[in-house]
């Protein structure tokens, strides 16, 4: 299936077995214009004719005569179907795990206003120890940290350390996000200094979700060539 953005007329293609049966929205990757998509009526998939075994003392063929033959029919044709409806499609944005790392209950809930709840998934850290073990346990592929976190154990140095400590491939799929009153949105030498892929100033939170996918837009732009000569998806 081909969409065209009605801003930009950049033409996207999304797979039909991912497009879902209802309306959905994406977003154009080049100018960032909401698509609403109404996708055609799919054939609806029907079951194969198969004899039904007939089941003693019911030769007049009621409604218990073949119940197990067409359960495993059903099992058969549901392991076959594409993929559920709201899957990421090409194009679109795909979900993303964050974790914040903030101890302020006010920029807390700012970020969190700010995300559209279908396609982030919030976890939130109190300590540094609780973020470590929701590294472990989940793939964020976000981290939202203010240098203050966790002020008493060293919580945001600590994290700095580890993310940066990871190996080149699996750090280039972790996007770090800075957040502090004493540094300016979107300044790329405080990001590289600070071994961070993104600065936001904290009176600018509430535009978080704009913010952060301009910043992964122009990174995947930067890194196209490496990425394609690498193989990679990008970020």
């Amino acid at each position: 299936m081909n969409v065209t953005c009605s801003q930009c007329h950049m033409k996207i293609g999304i797979e039909d077995s991912k497009v879902p049966n209802t309306q959905f929205s994406i977003k154009c990757p080049r100018c960032r214009e909401t698509i609403t998509v109404q996708p055609q009526h799919k054939e609806e998939p029907t079951l194969p004719q198969r004899s039904r075994p007939q089941v003693p003392g019911n030769e007049g063929g009621g409604a218990a005569a073949g119940g197990s033959d067409a359960m495993a029919l059903l099992s058969e044709l549901f392991s076959k179907m594409s993929p559920r409806a709201g899957a990421e499609l090409p194009g679109a944005w795909a979900r993303r795990n964050i974790l914040l790392c903030h101890n302020d209950e006010a920029v807390r809930a700012k970020v969190k206003e700010a995300l559209d709840e279908t396609r982030y998934d919030l976890h939130v850290a109190d300590t540094a120890v609780d973020a470590m073990a929701q590294l472990r346990e989940t793939k964020d592929d976000i981290i939202v940290l203010d240098p203050q976190f966790d002020q008493s154990r060293q919580g945001g140095v600590g994290m700095l350390q580890h993310v940066n400590a990871l190996t080149p491939n699996n750090r280039r799929r972790m996007y770090l996000v800075l957040v502090s009153p004493q540094l300016k949105t979107l300044d790329t030498y405080l990001a590289f200094i600070n071994g961070v892929n993104l600065t936001i100033n904290t009176e600018d939170i509430g535009q978080f979700e704009q913010i952060l996918e301009r910043s992964v837009r122009d990174f995947n732009e930067a890194y196209h060539p490496f990425n394609t000569a690498a193989g990679l998806a990008p970020f």
